[in-house]
């Protein structure tokens, strides 16, 4: 008898293993008259629900808020055309410094592949984010600290197509429609749910439960395993018999 949850790749996750506890499920089973599969259910439930807490952002404006921080490290928008093309002007002349752009024509598609190249390991853009550009009063130098400069426009649409996909990677864990009934905040129900959910337990407690997260990038979130294996474990030590009856009210099946 176990139920995983799954991270990563193919051959990665975390199996709890409770072959240790058969004997407790079994004479909770009949004091109860809840079956072990209703009581892992429960149990698989409340991993969840934990997983999803636990996968950043903690709300939508914390989700929004990396984002901006994001794409002000790698861009900068421009609202004036002319100033975009006294920029250009100055590039075309070799009076920039060599690590800035200015892409007056750029589209939002060659954007997204600039921020893709960009994204560390953990999916974040490396570096720190930057002022676009500041004037010095005394010597009315132009001093610009970003990299790229882009138009508004451009830049607001990539925006808000990146901050559709805020609470993606928390939707993962709900995925295989939500076999085990977790719960989440608005923003992340709404969300395309890129995982899958097993149920291959029976009533006597033989087979496993599974949830796996397939966003591509999950794996950076492993830590997140190791903290909902503990709380499982916890659970099953300690919270065994409340759990079942828990599940025993929700049935009205209290002896």
């Amino acid at each position: 008898m176990a139920f995983t949850s799954a991270i990563g790749g193919r051959d990665s996750g975390i199996t709890v293993d409770v072959k240790a506890w058969v004997h407790d499920v079994d004479s909770l089973q009949k004091k109860y008259g809840v079956t072990a599969k209703e009581a892992m259910m429960e149990v698989q439930r409340m991993w969840g629900n934990a997983l999803v807490k636990m996968t950043p952002p903690k709300a939508k404006g914390e989700g929004i808020g990396a984002i901006k921080k994001d794409m002000n490290k790698l861009f900068s928008p421009v609202k004036n055309k002319e100033h975009m093309n006294f920029f250009e002007s100055l590039e075309e002349e070799g009076k920039l410094p060599s690590d800035v752009h200015v892409w007056p024509e750029i589209s939002v598609g060659e954007m997204q592949q600039m921020h893709k190249k960009s994204r560390n390991k953990r999916g974040r853009v490396r570096g720190e984010s930057r002022i676009a550009f500041t004037m010095e009063s005394k010597s009315g130098l132009l001093r610009m600290k970003n990299a790229n400069y882009v138009p508004q426009t451009k830049y607001n649409r990539m925006l808000k197509d990146l901050k559709r996909k805020v609470g993606l990677t928390k939707a993962g864990w709900m995925g295989g429609s939500n076999k085990f009934k977790l719960t989440a905040p608005g923003f992340v129900k709404s969300q395309k749910k890129i995982g899958s959910a097993t149920n291959l337990m029976k009533d006597d407690g033989s087979g496993y439960l599974e949830i796996h997260n397939k966003v591509p990038w999950i794996g950076r979130f492993s830590g997140l395993l190791k903290i909902a294996d503990s709380f499982a474990d916890r659970n099953m030590k300690k919270g065994l018999e409340s759990v079942m009856k828990k599940v025993a009210k929700q049935f009205d099946r209290i002896p």
